[in-house]
């Protein structure tokens, strides 16, 4: 089930529990909360990493170094451009990261392929094998 289908499940029944208690309530769904990212996303990001010969770990930590971003921008690039229908909250999963921080780094990825930027193209070259 789609995150939009359980969450107005959800809602739906918060509200009932309310109309019929007069209590309002705050329902958790442990399966929503537990979701993991697809298994074609994660498995393509775990190529990436090996492309880069890295850790998979190392991307989610919050260190902001050149090297670190660039390889982040890379992959994220890589991932939406191979999976489009991939959501940008699974992607940000992989990364520890919020959705509008994906969003950003593959805004970043594609106006640094634009320039030819010579960091970030040792790492796209790099994955450029695993696109489709």
């Amino acid at each position: 089930m789609g995150d939009a289908v359980i969450n107005s499940v959800i809602a739906a029944a918060e509200d009932r529990i309310e109309y019929l208690t007069g209590k309002r309530v705050t329902l958790c769904c442990t399966e929503q909360a537990n979701v993991r990212p697809p298994s074609h996303l994660h498995f393509m990001y775990k190529q990436c990493t090996r492309a880069l010969e890295i850790d998979e770990y190392y991307l989610a930590t919050t260190y902001r170094g050149e090297i670190n971003n660039a390889m982040r921008h890379a992959i994220v690039y890589v991932l939406k451009t191979a999976i489009p229908k991939a959501s940008w909250s699974s992607i940000g999963k992989l990364f520890n990261r919020d959705h509008v921080t994906t969003l950003k780094s593959y805004r970043v990825g594609k106006n640094l392929l634009s320039i030819n930027d010579h960091l970030f193209m040792g790492f796209y070259e790099k994955l450029q094998p695993l696109l489709p």
